[in-house]
């Protein structure tokens, strides 16, 4: 019976904890020009082809997956400002209370409120993309925190590469 209830738990976390990612992929694709999955080591989980095009990148056929997104910012400041935010927001949810709340939804929902902060990449031009970062996480099957990243292009970055382009 133990067994059982066990297994029966473990199935109904897993479902919920991939259930919660996908929700924060589809509210962050409908705001964003490129969504990416981190792993707690912030490596791209998975490809990332609308980030390619984001930052003019040549199409791979892993597409940006394993790339530490870390690389993609402007400098070391930038790179320094993105892990402070991220270790910030993941500290304000603890693991055990994330693992408590999975089961949850209401509360798994109000623990999971993306976050954002305006930063800069650089394109493939070497040019400097102001961005702007949407974050939700969650704790993977192995109770890792893992995260969910939407970006978007912030509209004066937009209309100069539009410019150049057309000139």
């Amino acid at each position: 019976h133990t067994w059982t209830y066990s297994e029966a738990r473990a199935t109904l976390e897993a479902k919920m904890l991939r259930r919660s990612e996908a929700t924060m992929h589809r509210l962050l694709s409908a705001m964003c020009d490129a969504v990416v999955h981190l792993g707690p080591d912030y490596l791209i989980r998975y490809p990332a082809p609308k980030l390619e095009v984001l930052l003019l990148k040549s199409k791979t056929r892993t597409s940006l997956q394993g790339t530490p997104f870390t690389d993609l910012f402007l400098d070391g400041s930038e790179r320094g400002r993105f892990d402070h935010f991220l270790s910030s927001v993941t500290d304000e949810s603890p693991r055990r209370e994330l693992a408590e709340t999975a089961l949850n939804s209401t509360l798994a929902d109000q623990e999971n409120m993306a976050c954002t902060f305006h930063s800069h990449m650089r394109d493939a031009t070497d040019t400097k993309v102001s961005v702007q970062i949407f974050h939700g996480s969650y704790l993977d099957i192995d109770e890792q925190v893992c995260h969910v990243v939407g970006i978007r292009e912030e509209q004066e970055t937009a209309d100069r590469k539009s410019t150049r382009l057309n000139s």
